[in-house]
């Protein structure tokens, strides 16, 4: 009987088959009948457009996804002229050492049914797709779906490759290092035009001091790139949001940091060391085994002792959950393991296994919290010299800068949450705003002012837990949360009984995610004014704690308590340095609290705010 060669697999098929039996691909002659409404658009004959390269092979290379061990998508469309959103009817799809279950190969790809789902991603280190058409065609842009299932499992990382013929060389047309996924299923990654390899270039022009982007441009950037990007020094800092920017007394580049991005580069310097080798299993179960003195056999069946999660099952959960932070926590566990007592790895092991059983903020949360555990290397030079002075008492101060910022953030926002749900009788919310109204908060900060907190916020979050607290609670109940003796105090501890007037549950208005919100605090458009408005108002609560009459001589006392010979030292140079001369009046003290204070008859002692800003100056810890 007569036969028909497939155009995908070249399997001969038996006539009366309008479709491969192997791959399911249309026979040629039948694709007119098997096109879906949408493709009755696209073209049987490639549109030619005059002055554009005309391809005959596309390579689409995925080089990352969202953690998994496979890759998947259910749809990629290559369009030949994006005004009008027209693609190219794609048959002829492969993808080379792949490894795909029956009925999920990558010919599903050119089809509005099925998925495309790639085993091999990880032994290769990249999943390839190959498109051959049966012309040169010109093309603009391209487009990629997601698959039913798994968001880990999308891609996030790519190439796209067009050469003029199998002979020819591969020419790179798009270059996606870091996208964020749709949160939906069978949802498009929106239209891409080809950017010829210049995402490096864009990605510079938004580190200029661009915040806001659209939501083609904010889906190109995962958390991470998100949080460098908003937190860059030279970024530009709305008109609504001046005041509280100018009210902070201490430089961008240590209000922007945290000790999260000295403990992740101490972990690259340990696996530099010392390679990762075993599995992550492996290595919880010697933690566990350390801390409550088990045998291998335990350890595997052990519960925490604190709060009786399983242990291993949780923590694996947890590590499971991440994408990049996968190695970092591994390298955590196996430093911590080695450098914690038996005690010390119980809260580890407590704040691992309870994040692991909860949600994805929860998640990060516990990340958080154990990766700030690894130290990095005190520096052992034994130089007295003055770049040795100022790099000790910098340490000192951003350490205390560090620690003020987690106090500000609890009383600007948390504690003053809580008590508003507390006070309308919503204790759920309540309990949420510890990890998703720090999320939302923390983000806000980020995007608005440039500053990181030492707990990075997981910007898919759902934004709850945050509220329209300055609208309900009383003026003179958020003052009491600015006294002195209150800072950083619980609210239970600042107010015991009030009344609440109820404004709602939603922080700003609703946003599908934390990112969303914080992005449009940015959006510098006519119509936002409103919301900058209200955020401003926020950002106000916090940014007065970082104020020359606040934080200078907190941070001086506790400089005084351990590097009281350093600040000595420092004394000598400032008073060597020509604003000393220009801007106190003091020529000459025997020591730095004589300098920093004035001292009556009576030993009354009134600070000198004007000499801590020249010493912290110097130190390169305050604005100039």
């Amino acid at each position: 009987s007569e036969t028909w060669e497939c155009t995908a697999c070249h399997f001969y098929n038996k006539e009366r088959f309008p479709y491969c039996e192997m791959c399911e691909t249309p026979r040629p002659e039948h694709d007119e009948e098997t096109r879906s409404d949408h493709d009755e658009e696209m073209p049987s004959d490639p549109v030619q457009t005059t002055g554009l390269k005309q391809y005959k092979e596309i390579k689409w290379e995925c080089l990352a996804n969202g953690g998994a061990n496979e890759v998947q998508l259910s749809r990629i469309k290559f369009y030949f002229d994006l005004s009008t959103q027209k693609a190219y009817q794609l048959h002829n799809i492969s993808n080379p050492n792949g490894r795909s279950p029956y009925n999920e190969g990558a010919e599903n790809l050119g089809r509005d049914r099925g998925k495309w789902l790639d085993f091999n991603i990880n032994r290769n280190g990249a999943s390839i797709i190959l498109f051959s058409l049966s012309e040169p065609v010109n093309l603009q842009g391209y487009e990629l779906f997601t698959a039913n299932d798994f968001p880990e499992r999308d891609p996030r990382s790519w190439n796209v490759y067009a050469r003029v013929s199998c002979k020819a060389e591969w020419e790179l047309l798009d270059s996606r290092p870091i996208v964020n996924s749709p949160f939906g299923r069978h949802t498009s990654y929106g239209i891409m035009e080809f950017n010829y390899g210049t995402f490096e270039e864009e990605k510079r022009e938004l580190e200029k001091g661009k915040v806001f982007m659209n939501e083609n441009e904010i889906n190109l950037h995962s958390s991470v790139e998100l949080t460098t990007l908003w937190s860059c020094e030279d970024r530009n800092v709305l008109k609504e949001y001046k005041t509280a920017y100018d009210m902070i007394c201490i430089r961008d580049s240590v209000m922007s940091d945290t000790k999260i991005n000295a403990s992740l580069a101490q972990l690259d310097s340990l696996i530099n060391a010392k390679a990762l080798d075993g599995d992550f299993t492996s290595c919880v179960n010697k933690c566990i085994q350390k801390a409550y003195r088990l045998s291998k056999k335990q350890a595997a069946k052990a519960t925490c002792k604190i709060s009786y999660y399983p242990l291993q099952s949780s923590i694996l959960s947890l590590y499971n959950s991440f994408s990049w932070r996968k190695k970092y926590l591994h390298a955590t566990v196996r430093h911590l393991t080695e450098e914690e007592s038996e005690e010390g790895l119980w809260g580890v092991l407590n704040i691992l296994a309870r994040g692991g059983s909860e949600c994805k903020a929860r998640k990060i949360m516990a990340f958080n919290s154990v990766v700030q555990r690894v130290v990095p290397d005190i520096m052992e030079d034994q130089d007295e010299s003055q770049e040795t002075c100022k790099r000790v008492l910098f340490a000192v101060a951003s350490d205390f800068v560090e620690n003020w910022k987690l106090k500000a953030f609890s009383s600007a926002f948390l504690e003053p949450s809580k008590l508003y749900y507390q006070c309308i009788g919503n204790s759920i919310l309540r309990d949420d705003v510890e990890v998703h109204g720090s999320n939302v908060y923390a983000a806000l900060l980020l995007s608005t002012l440039g500053i990181q907190l030492p707990l990075v916020p997981y910007l898919k979050d759902t934004p709850k837990g945050a509220c329209m607290f300055i609208d309900s609670l009383k003026q003179e109940v958020l003052d009491k949360f600015d006294k002195k003796e209150n800072f950083g105090k619980s609210y239970s501890l600042v107010c015991s009984s009030t009344r609440a007037k109820n404004v709602g549950n939603y922080f700003l208005g609703h946003y599908n995610s934390v990112m969303e919100l914080a992005n449009e605090a940015v959006n510098p458009s006519q119509r936002n004014t409103q919301m900058r408005k209200q955020v401003s108002r926020y950002l106000l609560r916090f940014a007065h704690y970082f104020s020359t009459d606040n934080i200078l001589e907190p941070l001086f006392l506790e400089m005084m308590q351990n590097n009281a010979k350093e600040l000595n030292e420092m004394l000598l140079l400032t008073m060597a340095d020509a604003r000393f001369q220009e801007n106190t009046p003091i020529q000459e003290a025997e020591d730095i609290t004589e300098w920093i204070y004035n001292v009556d008859e009576e030993y009354n002692y009134t600070f000198r705010p004007e000499a801590a800003r020249t010493l912290f100056q110097l130190l390169g810890i305050i604005k100039e």
